[in-house]
């Protein structure tokens, strides 16, 4: 659930569209994804790819909702056999604009918008949670949580009374250094933090390990 941008969308360049991969093709028995071959919005009244059949919501629907209700929906259909879930998650993205907990929904302050989503990310992550916790399947389920870069370039972050200007897209800390965040009550200790390197392609194997 999420975002795709892995197949080249109609209007993706001739020598990219229709050139690369549909989810389910990659694996995935369902899926609610947004620009699988179209474009579409992906926040508010956002078009979005259900399970092969591309479906416009309507005004007042939000993009990231939908794609965390559907996860969480999956989730309690198969809570009684393993699953996996992948969720690269429509948050946080430019363009930056309010979410359904913003209280000016006309807002156009690019940085204020961003704050307000990496909160709606937040939550989301946290319903998530609390989903596998009323399923009975927190103790059984590994939550990973981390990002692909860094913050936007135009936007800034403070990290211990520290600015740290966006670096998306550049090979500096503020470009590639993201949180990785491993969740999964009584298997991981809380209060863990490790300074080890770590690469998304290390996620593969460690998973089918698991």
């Amino acid at each position: 659930a999420g975002k795709w941008q892995l197949l080249g969308a109609e209007h993706y360049d001739d020598r990219f569209r229709g050139k690369g991969t549909w989810p389910q093709d990659a694996g995935f028995d369902r899926y609610c994804l947004w620009q699988v071959d179209q474009l579409g919005g992906r926040y508010w009244e956002p078009l979005l790819n259900v399970d092969g059949k591309n479906r416009q919501f309507p005004a007042g629907q939000f993009g990231p909702d939908i794609a965390t209700d559907y996860l969480c929906d999956f989730m309690e259909k198969n809570r009684d056999k393993p699953f996996i879930a992948y969720y690269p998650m429509i948050l946080v993205h430019s363009p930056f604009v309010p979410t359904p907990d913003s209280t000016d929904r006309n807002s156009e302050d690019r940085q204020h918008n961003f704050e307000e989503m990496v909160a709606y990310t937040d939550k989301l992550v946290g319903r998530i949670v609390a989903k596998t916790e009323e399923l009975g399947i927190a103790d059984r389920t590994l939550i990973l949580f981390t990002s692909d870069n860094g913050t936007h370039q135009s936007l800034q972050s403070t990290l211990h009374g520290v600015t740290i200007k966006g670096g998306k897209g550049l090979p500096t800390d503020a470009g590639n250094r993201v949180p990785l965040i491993g969740y999964w009550p009584g298997v991981i200790s809380a209060g863990q933090v490790s300074k080890d390197l770590i690469d998304l392609s290390d996620f593969l194997p460690t998973m089918l390990e698991i």
